[in-house]
């Protein structure tokens, strides 16, 4: 008998229920739950003028996935001196497929500077001021190859709640 009375206390408080006892959530934060925010990034700091190529086309395959209810797409990049948003989250395919395309026309998108590890720390922190759960997927540069992550860039995940997927564009013909 006591341990019943122990569970319904944890249940409820004065006689109201928990679930009442929380605050209700607002639209905009039952909305920002709901959507599942992706970003692509294209590490451009660290690649070839081919290795671009690669990258914008491998970028436009994954845009022809099918996507969960809710998702949203952003494009970052880093040219080796900032991170850029290339293209804002959107579920719109033809408005990320236009921003792959000025990025591969552009002359100076592709020059090698060896910046990769802290350009990803910035393009982490910026997703960290969004709320939720984020993915970024990296498109070529070093992590991508297979090396091991820098731990700043493990920590800046972590803290930003973003999950990292690298893809070698190398590898993808």
């Amino acid at each position: 008998m006591k341990l019943r009375i122990v569970v319904m206390a944890a249940v409820a408080v004065a006689g109201v229920p928990v679930a009442a006892q929380q605050e209700p959530a607002s639209a905009a934060a039952r909305a920002a739950a709901q959507t599942r925010l992706l970003a692509l990034y294209l590490d451009t700091g660290a690649m070839s003028k081919d290795d671009l190529a690669r990258a914008v086309s491998t970028a436009k395959r994954l845009l022809q996935a099918p996507r969960v209810e809710g998702q949203q797409v952003a494009i970052l990049t880093n040219n080796g001196r900032a991170v850029a948003v290339q293209q804002d989250y959107t579920a719109d395919v033809e408005q990320l497929n236009k921003a792959l395309d000025r990025i591969g026309a552009s002359p100076e998108s592709a020059t090698p500077t060896g910046e990769s590890g802290a350009a990803l720390q910035n393009a982490l922190r910026l997703l960290g001021a969004l709320p939720g759960k984020k993915g970024l997927v990296w498109l070529g540069g070093t992590m991508a190859s297979g090396a091991e992550p820098p731990e700043a860039a493990v920590k800046a995940a972590t803290e930003a709640n973003v999950a990292v997927y690298s893809i070698d564009i190398r590898g993808s013909k």
